[in-house]
């Protein structure tokens, strides 16, 4: 393995699990804080709890941003380490997470104008809530597919270019299967308006893939005595 797809690949897995780690206490730490929540459809984060604290929502979304250029690097690393045989699929899977990172980007973006156009709108008439409803809604479905949909198909393509030839492979094969399944899942409850199904799908598979970043890290650790320049 060429030196610095290990070295990207060790310190992207310890980003994606600290910041996963840290995207699941925030998450959960709203629960705690406010009695009366509700989950829904979140913009920056794949879901938000309705609630009063609007700091730690902001930096629970932050947070989970932050995770979109690491995942990027890391499917980046699984494509050079992938052998000739299964380039094709890990290239299936890098272009899943392009796509994804792309419209989390934009959606992320949105959010401010989308904030600002809802202190606009309350302040005059109805029909501008209307509309920012329906931007509201559109933004939320974008940032759904990206984190269910394509981060699904990313997870599952991944699967070939770890060969199953020793029990870290198997791991890795077997978490990346179950974390693309339940965000596929989550995606189909999202569409036939199942929010509380899929929000629960979703935080499965975010488990399971705060797993798989444990795994990477043994994974190319187990590398550092075996890279070369090229």
């Amino acid at each position: 393995m060429n030196k610095y797809t290990q070295k990207l690949g060790y310190f992207s897995a310890w980003g994606i699990l600290i910041l996963t780690t840290l995207f699941i206490i925030l998450l959960f730490l709203q629960l705690f804080l406010n009695q009366e929540t509700e989950w829904r459809p979140a913009i920056t984060s794949y879901y938000r709890i309705e609630t009063s604290g609007g700091f730690l929502y902001d930096f629970c979304g932050f947070v989970f941003f932050l995770l979109t250029p690491l995942i990027l690097i890391i499917f980046n690393c699984f494509h050079d380490y992938a052998s000739r045989s299964t380039r094709i699929l890990s290239g299936i899977a890098l272009s899943s997470i392009i796509l994804s990172a792309v419209l989390r980007t934009l959606s992320y973006i949105s959010q401010f104008e989308l904030r600002a156009f809802s202190i606009y709108a309350q302040s005059e008439e109805t029909y501008l809530d209307h509309i920012y409803s329906l931007f509201e809604k559109i933004s939320t479905s974008v940032t759904v597919m990206a984190v269910t949909v394509f981060m699904g198909l990313a997870e599952l393509f991944i699967i070939p270019v770890f060969s199953g030839s020793n029990k870290i492979e198997k791991k890795i094969r077997i978490t990346s299967f179950i974390a693309g399944i339940f965000n596929l899942l989550g995606a189909l409850t999202f569409i036939v308006k199942k929010e509380g199904i899929s929000a629960s799908f979703i935080l499965v598979s975010l488990l399971f893939f705060t797993i798989f970043s444990i795994l990477c890290i043994i994974f190319f650790s187990r590398f550092k005595s075996q890279v070369y320049e090229g």
